[in-house]
């Protein structure tokens, strides 16, 4: 049986690869504005390129998924939470991560705009910018994610407030 659940394993991850170099020789570069736009977008680490971030019919990311943090931490440095933006205002998330080498073993982490996948940064980038948010009051969160898409359970998370343009 143990035998069995390593073959398995092995041939989902390699699904996995396949998916995604598939999706990133034909990715766009336009960078994704709206939550409900960059679903499924995965932003390269230093080039910014973007390939697909797609699963099987039945995975999707949450709280059942993840898996425990062993240490790893991830933590967003900014925006401070409570942080005001205007309309129109680019949102630079930054983070800083610990005993977790990002881009190490496909390594990466993703981030989530009001429970919403907002994609997922590869390489070792430590930030992302979040654009084109309007008026509200929005929650950002961030998670350590292992290639296969497997989110570590200890992420960060803020609140921010983007307001009129005046």
């Amino acid at each position: 049986m143990t035998r069995t659940l390593i073959l398995i394993r092995r041939l989902t991850a390699l699904i996995i690869i396949l998916i995604l170099t598939t999706s990133f020789a034909s990715a766009c570069s336009n960078t994704p504005s709206r939550p409900e736009d960059n679903v499924g977008v995965e932003v390269d680490g230093g080039e910014g390129e973007e390939v697909k971030h797609e699963h099987e019919d039945d995975h999707e990311h949450g709280a059942k998924d993840r898996l425990p943090n062993n240490g790893a931490r991830i933590r967003i440095r900014s925006p401070l939470d409570g942080e005001d933006f205007a309309e129109g205002e680019n949102v630079v998330v930054e983070v800083q991560v610990d005993d977790f080498e990002l881009g190490a073993d496909g390594r990466h982490w993703h981030i989530y705009v009001n429970g919403e996948s907002w994609g997922m940064v590869t390489g070792g980038d430590t930030d992302q910018v979040v654009r084109d948010l309007k008026p509200g009051i929005f929650e950002i969160s961030v998670f350590l994610t292992l290639r296969n898409h497997e989110e570590l359970e200890d992420g960060d998370a803020v609140a921010i407030t983007v307001s009129d343009a005046k």
